[in-house]
């Protein structure tokens, strides 16, 4: 097919539409390669290629996803134009690609991108834009919107402190009021910088702290006596991430919900 509206025929070579370990060799018209996707993916890593129409952009996008399929992964969006394949930036900092479980494209070219994680739903909806004047990224995914929907309420101390600290990132002031219904204890949390997060939210961990080879970690282990357990919640950079370990103590409500009753931030760091 022709994918750069230029008249001449390109080629794919592999498996579209579904995910393998396998490359997928673009080629001109002679048959030498423009581009190779899934090249030396590690061994517990797969891709998926899948060729998309985007309104307004391009008939032929392609679109990369690389990971493991049902996890949060990247994606990446490239397509050729006067014989150069581009690919726009800005889905998240200081990179080309979004990162989620899954993408969808509208009738009027918005893209977007979804996950889910501890029962709640994340959906950025984001333009593809040409940028001013940059030859090296000409264009721009712009983000339209973001939206974080709750699911079922959370039935294990992971689920809860997860669902706790995503709420905190997202600003769920209502969520928070029902994981942590003490007043003395919310404000508490409410105080500490727990960052944000610039990439993709990341599941608490939760059991008994142990001090790894590169640093603070989690072994999985039952509530103490008291019900507290120690835990760890995480935030992504593009180099580096931060880190805060903490302890919690999990009761029951007077409606039988899982509720945290207790909360303390032990440690902050950063982790690479």
């Amino acid at each position: 097919m022709d994918l750069n509206g230029d008249g001449a025929v390109e080629g794919i070579i592999g498996a579209l539409g579904e995910w393998h370990a396998e490359e997928v060799i673009l080629v001109d018209s002679g048959g030498y390669p423009l581009l190779i996707l899934n090249e030396s993916l590690p061994p517990s890593i797969q891709g998926r290629v899948d060729l998309v129409s985007v309104p307004g952009l391009s008939d032929a996008v392609l679109v990369r996803q690389a990971g493991t399929p049902e996890e949060w992964h990247s994606i990446e969006f490239t397509w050729m134009e006067d014989g150069h394949f581009v690919s726009p930036w800005g889905w998240h900092p200081k990179t080309n690609l979004a990162f989620g479980q899954g993408y969808a494209i509208a009738p009027d070219g918005t893209v977007e991108i979804t996950g889910t994680l501890a029962g709640h739903t994340f959906v950025r909806r984001y333009r593809i834009k040409r940028a001013p004047a940059d030859p090296f990224w000409p264009y721009l995914a712009e983000l339209q919107s973001e939206e974080v929907t709750p699911g079922p309420y959370p039935a294990t101390a992971e689920d809860l402190l997860t669902a706790l600290f995503i709420a905190r990132w997202y600003g769920l002031d209502e969520q928070i009021e029902q994981y942590l219904p003490d007043p003395d204890v919310r404000a508490a949390f409410l105080a500490q910088d727990v960052g944000k997060v610039r990439y993709y939210p990341i599941p608490v961990r939760v059991g008994r702290l142990v001090q790894g080879e590169y640093g603070p970690a989690i072994e999985p282990a039952p509530p103490d006596e008291e019900g507290y357990v120690e835990f760890i919640a995480t935030v992504g950079g593009y180099e580096c991430g931060s880190y805060w370990t903490g302890r919690a103590r999990i009761g029951t409500a007077a409606d039988g919900r899982m509720v945290v009753t207790d909360l303390e931030i032990l440690e902050h760091g950063w982790s690479c």
